[in-house]
């Protein structure tokens, strides 16, 4: 239905109620003038009763205060209104008659005017609609039900004034409506089942959809047997035509229409279906062309959604792998400064040991060694994030292979030869020695555990040119190969090899971490990780490395001629430490304590740089990663305030780009040994 159509139907309503309102507000004031023009609307006919009047006023209100959305006026009015309709039935129950219109009229001060009463059908039709507008946006089934009840009990009436059928009013539920009642109520009832369109049949009535059309048409039909009956009913008398002639003719006039309207529409249904079928038609052949251009694009579609799935599969475990990546680097940042303590203070209780005390010197050795060994597997876990900040530099590659067997020794056990074929003398790439070390060690100990029953394991370095990652040509490279003879891997598992914490080893004996590091170390060299296997004969692991030209190391502080393997002595010197670990902290105070400097500490930046207003330390130590500001701030901040103040940097951390940024700082990688520090002070201090 249009909002236009809507609008129509609710206007329509709105003056239907209007008219019915204005018979019984006229009512009202013929009472009230002694006027009886206006109580009857002919001499002779049933006059309306004053409690008519006010339930047919108080519906109008009520009707029209539902169109205008006012739901609490329309609850109070229809409750008044279906007042008095019940007080008129309970008259009728109680005294057999309207008794409260002529106490009314009596009081209102008419005299010698005709005076109505409130008939059984006219208090329930008041019942019905006082019932039906509220109802109306909450149940409009209900509503339609009450309204359309009311208007068949005002229409009976109507008819009957109309046909003069006499025998009507003989009944006492209708024995004393007023025609302009009967008129009122049917109004009223109109209303009430048309004031919302867009609700119960109403909303049928003004449909735009295929139903609708004929739903009025057929109403509209409903009209012609009343207007038949009328006609016959003041024609029949005076031209001798008897009833039953006069019901033929009502039959004939009523059947003819209805058949070329049943014709009408049906024809109207046919075109409709023939429509419908046009269409289908028409469906079925742009399906079958549909499916003629599918079928010769399926095949690309298949192909561009592998690739699609392919490309998915990559990026999420891109995003796998970063996300890893994150975690394990912050794992090992913690388990730095863990080490840190632990390493410190071992350090310092050795230094305290008594001489000849073998037994102590030998646990500490061996927690010492334990120590190391967290260290590196720390620099594993940070190899595999790809946050260490490694030192990629031209590095000779032969000796890094035999220095990585070295580091292997006995591990691989009795059962397990190994054998080096280095052909790669004089070529240096772009790699970590140090962790390239641990690659060879991490690819050794994997083919150890592929070969339970023994075997034999190959360490292979040649030079050639490969087709690196996103390459578009070859490139001089360096491979560094492990292969055993062990138990291989299927095309399964070769595929996730590579995944952080992928291992088909039972709980417990393996992390999954061993490959996936390697791939990380190689990647971040700029080179390229390659696996082979075959089931039941072997595994093949390269690497590949990007070839350069030698360079040579700049020399460390500690390899100056001259420079003695222990620090000297503090002096007294004031030095300023600032670390959120206490663990730490506590260690690095200590150490410099026994040194023989003077040391003040801070647990974060904002109280270590309070200490620089009251205090000139010859150095600051300064932990980089720290709640607030972090270490390369409070450098930053510090130097401000004491302009070349040495700075050395202790980071458990593994990006060290804004530690690089602050001018003259030494980095120390947490864990370190106190040597190493008292080194860092000496050359900052010199």
């Amino acid at each position: 239905m249009t909002v236009w159509a809507a609008h129509r139907m609710t206007i329509l309503a709105r003056l239907c109620a209007g008219v019915a309102g204005l018979f019984a507000l006229l009512t009202l004031v013929g009472y009230a003038f002694a006027a009886p023009a206006l109580i009857t609307l002919h001499t002779g006919l049933q006059a309306m009763s004053p409690l008519t009047a006010t339930g047919l006023l108080l519906l109008t209100l009520s009707a029209l205060a539902l169109s205008y959305h006012g739901d609490r006026l329309v609850l109070a009015a229809s409750a008044l209104a279906g007042t008095v309709g019940f007080l008129a039935l309970a008259c009728h129950l109680a005294f057999g008659a309207d008794v409260i219109s002529p106490w009314l009229v009596a009081h209102i001060g008419g005299a010698n005017v005709p005076v109505g009463r409130t008939s059984i059908s006219t208090g329930l039709a008041l019942v019905l609609i006082a019932l039906a507008l509220p109802l109306r946006r909450r149940q409009p089934l209900a509503a339609d039900l009450g309204a359309g009840a009311a208007l068949l009990i005002a229409g009976t009436a109507v008819l009957g004034y109309l046909y003069g059928a006499g025998d009507l009013y003989a009944l006492p539920i209708f024995n004393s409506m007023a025609l302009h009642t009967a008129i009122a109520l049917m109004l009223l009832a109109w209303a009430a089942l048309t004031v919302e369109p867009r609700l119960g049949w109403a909303s049928m009535v003004g449909s735009d959809d295929i139903g609708g059309g004929p739903t009025r048409r057929q109403f509209a039909l409903m009209l012609l047997p009343v207007v038949a009956g009328l006609v016959l009913t003041r024609t029949t008398p005076g031209r001798h035509l008897g009833p039953a002639i006069a019901m033929a003719l009502l039959v004939i006039v009523t059947i003819v229409p209805w058949i070329l309207l049943v014709l009408r529409d049906g024809h109207a249904m046919n075109a409709l279906d023939r429509a419908r079928h046009d269409k289908a038609r028409d469906k079925d052949n742009m399906a079958r062309e549909l499916g003629k251009q599918l079928a010769l694009q399926a095949r690309q579609l298949a192909e561009e959604s592998a690739e699609r799935a392919r490309a998915e599969e990559t990026v999420n475990r891109t995003q796998r792998l970063e996300l890893i990546g994150r975690l394990t680097g912050s794992i090992a940042h913690d388990f730095n400064n863990l080490l840190m303590a632990v390493r410190g203070n071992l350090e310092m209780l050795e230094a305290r040991l008594p001489p000849g005390d073998e037994r102590l010197q030998r646990h500490i050795a061996n927690a010492l060694s334990g120590a190391d060994k967290g260290t590196q597997i720390t620099e594993q876990l940070l190899a595999f994030s790809r946050s260490q900040r490694m030192e990629i530099r031209p590095a000779e590659i032969d000796p890094a292979v035999v220095a990585a067997k070295l580091l292997i020794g006995t591990s691989l056990g009795p059962n397990i030869n190994l054998t080096l074929d280095l052909r790669a003398e004089g070529l240096w790439a772009m790699t970590d020695p140090r962790q390239l070390e641990l690659a060879i060690l991490n690819l050794a100990m994997n083919a150890r555990d592929a070969m339970p029953d023994g075997g034999h394991i190959t360490i292979e370095s040649r030079a050639g040119r490969e087709l690196l990652d996103g390459a578009t040509r070859e490139t001089p490279c360096v491979m560094v190969r492990v292969v055993d003879d062990g138990m291989g891997m299927e095309r399964e598992i070769l595929e996730r090899a590579t995944e952080p914490f992928f291992t088909t080893r039972a709980l417990g004996q393996g992390t999954g971490l061993g490959l996936a590091q390697v791939d990380g170390f190689v990647r971040q060299c700029g080179g390229e990780l390659r696996l082979a296997s075959v089931p039941g004969t072997g595994t093949s692991v390269e690497m590949l490395f990007r070839e350069t030209e030698a360079e040579p190391e700049p020399a460390s502080p500690a390899d100056e001629p001259g420079r003695p393997d222990i620090a000297p002595h503090g002096a007294g010197q004031q030095i300023v430490v600032i670390d959120d670990d206490d663990g730490v902290r506590a260690v690095l105070v200590d150490a410099l304590g026994s040194a023989g400097f003077e040391v003040l500490e801070a647990k974060d930046g904002e109280s270590g740089l309070a200490l620089l207003q009251d205090h000139e330390p010859a150095a600051a130590v300064i932990d980089f990663l720290m709640p607030g500001m972090n270490g390369a701030e409070v450098a930053r901040r510090a130097q401000l305030r004491r302009p070349n103040l040495p700075i050395i940097f202790v980071s458990g951390y593994s990006d060290t780009v804004a530690l690089e940024g602050v001018a003259g700082a030494v980095v120390l990688r947490k864990p370190f040994d106190m040597k190493r520090l008292n080194l860092a002070l000496h050359s900052v201090l010199d």
